[in-house]
């Protein structure tokens, strides 16, 4: 006899049951699944796994895949602005779709945010309806990352609001080359002094300096090896000798850009130093 000892889904989100679990010759078994959709769209695969007592196959996958298909559709399903420079105003639009054989209404789009503006427009399609959004980013955004969310309210009794994300990188003058100081994995502990450089590049119109520069690290060592010369400072960032262990610390840096925004900058710093074979 054939036993079926476990059914075993990939994701919680599924429950799976054989409905014979003990197979003589010649029989077969049903596997059920159920699977929830709830908080999913689009494109669905999930992997089901029985395990038997066969020694030459003691286990198998069955594959659940389908389209989860929403109420309301999302092109795209997010508004991103990308990097863009400080003081700039971009507008990008999304869409918003109901199914015309669907009784559910798009009442209202709104965003609690000052950072952005709306405008919609009704629109149509065959075999669906629904509204363009215009996302207008408003120029008076703070140099850093800006998130916020757009709420479509509708007549659907399970699923009454979805939100459109929304997001940019407000860049200023300043900017680290490469972004972040990362050392990798590195073996250790260090028998000697590990340091990386990083340039810090101004677009402004007049030099920018760094008149100071602080680490939250003890273990993280950061000095300014060349200061605004043509624009350009070098940070040299150093791990000290006998080092070893995780890093995740940030580098304070004060500058004197003339806007009080850019004056305090964040320099993220990465690494793992572990013993050979850890």
């Amino acid at each position: 006899p054939l036993a079926i000892r476990r059914v075993q889904p990939s994701c919680g989100c599924t429950v799976s049951v054989a409905d014979k679990t003990t197979l003589e010759p010649g029989q077969a078994s049903t596997v059920q699944a159920v699977f929830d959709t709830s908080g999913f769209h689009g494109q669905k695969v999930i992997p089901i796994r029985l395990y038997t007592n066969d020694p030459r196959v003691s286990s198998a996958e069955l594959t659940l895949r389908g389209v989860v298909r929403q109420d309301v559709e999302l092109t795209p399903p997010r508004v991103s602005f990308g990097a863009i420079p400080k003081g700039s105003s971009q507008t990008k639009s999304a869409e918003v779709w109901v199914d015309e054989k669907s009784s559910l209404q798009i009442l209202d789009v709104s965003t609690r945010s000052d950072g952005i503006s709306i405008k919609t427009e009704n629109i149509s399609a065959p075999g669906r309806s629904g509204k363009k959004i215009q996302v207008t980013l408003k120029d008076n955004l703070p140099v850093g990352t800006f998130r916020t969310l757009i709420a479509i309210k509708t007549s659907s009794p399970t699923n009454g609001v979805v939100n459109i994300p929304v997001f940019a990188k407000v860049e200023g003058d300043l900017r680290f080359e490469p972004t972040d100081v990362s050392f990798g994995l590195v073996e250790g502990p260090l028998q000697k002094p590990l340091s990386l450089t990083v340039t810090l590049v101004s677009q402004a119109s007049r030099p920018v300096s760094i008149s100071a520069i602080k680490s939250d690290s003890s273990d993280v060592i950061a000095t300014v090896e060349k200061n605004g010369d043509g624009n350009r400072s070098t940070i040299k960032v150093t791990l000290p000798q006998g080092f070893i262990g995780t890093l995740k610390s940030r580098i304070q840096i004060t500058t004197d850009h003339p806007d009080p925004e850019q004056q305090q900058l964040v320099l993220p710093v990465y690494g793992i130093v572990a013993e050979k074979g850890a």
